[in-house]
């Protein structure tokens, strides 16, 4: 094979099972090196000889070539253990790379009606395209979201030409002659149409599909993705009430929990209708208040007790739904307590419990995870002075407990389950979160050194997470950010010990073991930008971990509330030298991808510039200069952007950060004497 020369060539069905075992591996650790498998398994297809069958032989050449191929496309739909959605974008690249196979060979490769079935619903995951969106853009407001005409060209438009790429694959599927059934009405529906109406096209992964005596239940899956693929609670609620001679299953009733408990999203937001999980605001259209009324959906609570005088009891994701949206703790235990889980397991999970690790093990992970996340969420954020009970505090002391007991180094699933850490994490970098009755500047405090604790044994144990990296660095921030504010206090009150050690040019560090901290963090970034090193003549991932604008703005402004000019000269050559692969993570994650990194700039430009060197200066300038040349879109941001970007902190961390790095090189420049050399008027104007 090309690019890949085995010691033994593998049969058809060696290789196959071989393929198996490395898909589920590659989608549990690393989910973008599935397009590298596939072009092994392009390699392996094309080195396939076409032989005619043969006696005591199953199968000819091109019969072994399409087996492989359909096998390859139906194991490459299956979602990342991590950020499924957002990483569906890799699956449908392994998919295109077995269709461009077959469609440059001499005879094309049949797919069969598992694999069409397979590529749509890989394309469900996918962020729309451009033609998708503006079709988006262009839903009624009412019910059915028929296409409005903003110009003559939409009016000349079809309902054909509207359809999404899910939609038109199956349409190509019924013409190769296959049926059309229930599930693949489903995926229609998400796709945005269905055989009564549009609907609205959804990016979501695909429900689970029924087989065998079970293929009947296919039609529960139609009617939830009709409950999902709208924008508001009423028109969820519409189409729950749909078949009104048919009780709904558990699988309806938990896509209409995830309607009523999702987060509503302002209009002006940059998301569109099924975008994601977020619902739109209910669009009245001149209503009675009457209609209103009777057209509004019942409460989480009146719908769950609906469905348990049903006799439904609450599994699966419908019980992932109700527990980690649960208003209170005992809401959520009584979720679980209604469910089939083992009762005393459940009861072992309580607060102020020591349960076993064999009690714990009966728990679903994905229901402890819902539990831990629910953990958490409530545990308390600051309100002023106000004081919480021992039980609300220790919430997130218990998850911790839960988890370590749970998910022990020594076992598969506390080397491969990261969610849980994930919640804990993200937790601690909640602003005002409270983990004792102190002062919010403790509160900080408590929550980085818990988050340090916590690091080396996580890492240790799931590996290097770009999340936990993330998560991380905010916890950093907020330190710093309460830090400042209490400097501003105490340097504005003449008899404080902050006001002298300022007049004597004290700079007192904004974190405690900054020096510690700072080589934690760096050690941590290092690690998750490890080249890859490409080997065997197939194209691998440049990383092993998806480092994106996200994750680099949140490291840059770290590195500048730990006054690290330095190491934000060392982000800031990183980025030139991976331009092309940050403006491809950036373009997968919509718009919101360049944005951020836009916003990196004006973090450098807000917090390093000032601190440069003019060797460092003019370096950089010729960076940004190489990416014009090359045809880039990056640029500095002007100094009005860069003050929009200071004063939008809302907690007002920036404004202050940016007072004292120009204090530090006011401060610098007059010990130097530099204001005769041209360079402070630079800066002063920048």
């Amino acid at each position: 094979m090309s690019g890949f020369r085995p010691r033994k060539t593998l049969s058809v069905d060696e290789y196959l099972i071989f393929l198996r075992r490395l898909v589920y591996h590659v989608q549990r650790l690393w989910p973008q090196s599935i397009v590298t498998v596939a072009r092994l398994t392009a390699d392996y297809i094309r080195n396939i000889p076409l032989e005619p069958k043969a006696r005591g032989v199953r199968r000819d050449g091109y019969t072994n070539r399409c087996l492989v191929f359909n096998t390859a496309l139906l194991l490459f739909k299956r979602p990342a253990n991590f950020e499924p959605v957002a990483n569906m974008e890799f699956n449908w690249r392994a998919q295109k790379v077995l269709l461009a196979l077959s469609d440059n060979l001499d005879r094309r490769l049949m797919i069969n009606k598992l694999s069409f079935r397979a590529i749509r619903q890989v394309m469900i995951g996918l962020k729309r395209s451009a033609e998708e969106r503006w079709v988006a853009m262009r839903y009624a407001k009412t019910w059915p979201p028929y296409r409005q005409d903003f110009d003559g060209l939409d009016a000349k438009r079809t309902p054909e030409d509207d359809y999404s790429r899910s939609v038109k694959a199956g349409i190509l599927m019924k013409q190769e002659g296959y049926d059309e059934d229930d599930y693949d009405r489903a995926l229609n529906i998400l796709g945005g149409t269905s055989a009564e109406s549009p609907t609205i096209q959804t990016r979501s992964l695909p429900p689970k599909e029924w087989k065998g005596d079970k293929e009947q239940w296919n039609f529960f899956n139609r009617w939830g993705m009709k409950i999902r693929a709208t924008r508001n609670v009423n028109e969820a609620w519409r189409a729950f009430t749909t078949f009104s001679d048919i009780t709904p299953n558990v699988q309806v009733y938990g896509e209409m929990f995830l309607k009523l408990q999702a987060r509503e999203l302002h209009e002006e937001a940059d998301l569109l209708p099924g975008d994601s999980r977020e619902t739109f605001p209910v669009h009245h259209n001149n209503l009675s208040e009457y209609e209103l009324a009777r057209q509004s959906p019942p409460t989480v609570a009146e719908l769950y007790d609906q469905m348990i005088s049903r006799g439904i009891k609450p599994e699966g994701h419908c019980l992932y739904a109700l527990v980690r949206n649960a208003r209170t703790i005992q809401d959520g235990f009584r979720y679980l307590r209604d469910s089939p889980l083992d009762p005393v397991s459940v009861n072992s999970l309580a607060l102020f419990k020591l349960p076993s690790y064999q009690a714990l093990r009966r728990i679903p992970l994905l229901v402890f995870n819902s539990y831990i996340q629910l953990l958490c969420r409530l545990q308390p954020d600051r309100r002023g002075r106000q004081k919480f009970h021992a039980e609300e505090i220790l919430r997130i002391r218990h998850a911790i407990t839960l988890i370590k007991e749970r998910l022990k180094p020594h076992t598969t699933e506390g080397a491969t389950f990261r969610p849980p850490w994930h919640a804990v994490f993200r937790a601690l970098a909640r602003p005002y979160i409270c983990l004792a009755n102190g002062r919010q500047a403790e509160d900080d405090a408590e929550a980085l050194r818990t988050s340090t604790d916590l690091l080396s044994s996580v890492v240790t144990t799931v590996g290097m997470d770009p999340e936990i990296f993330k998560y991380y660095c905010r916890t950093i921030q907020k330190v710093a950010v309460s830090r400042l504010a209490s400097l501003q206090s105490s340097t504005e009150n003449p008899y404080s010990q902050g006001f002298a050690a300022t007049a004597a040019g004290e700079h007192v560090p904004l974190v405690t073991g900054r020096q510690d901290v700072l080589r934690e963090l760096k050690a941590f970034f290092n690690k998750l930008v490890a080249s890859v090193e490409q080997a065997g003549g197939l194209e691998a991932p440049t990383f092993l971990h998806n480092i994106g604008p996200v994750h680099l703005h949140t490291y840059m402004r770290t590195l500048a509330f730990l006054e690290d000019t330095d190491g934000m000269v060392d982000v800031m050559r990183w980025m030139f030298r991976n331009r092309s692969y940050l403006d491809e993570e950036a373009e997968r994650k919509s718009s919101r991808g360049p944005a951020l990194i836009a916003k990196t700039l004006c973090a450098f430009q807000a917090f390093a510039w000032p601190q440069l060197s003019a060797e460092q200066a003019d370096e950089m300038a010729r960076h940004m200069d190489g990416v014009a040349e090359a045809g880039g879109n990056w640029r500095w941001p002007t100094p009005e952007e860069v003050d929009r970007y200071v004063r939008s902190d809302l907690r007002g961390g920036s404004p202050r950060l940016r007072q004292r790095y120009l204090a530090r090189w006011w401060q610098n420049a007059l010990e130097n004497n530099e204001f005769d050399d041209g360079r402070v008027d630079r800066v002063a104007m920048e």
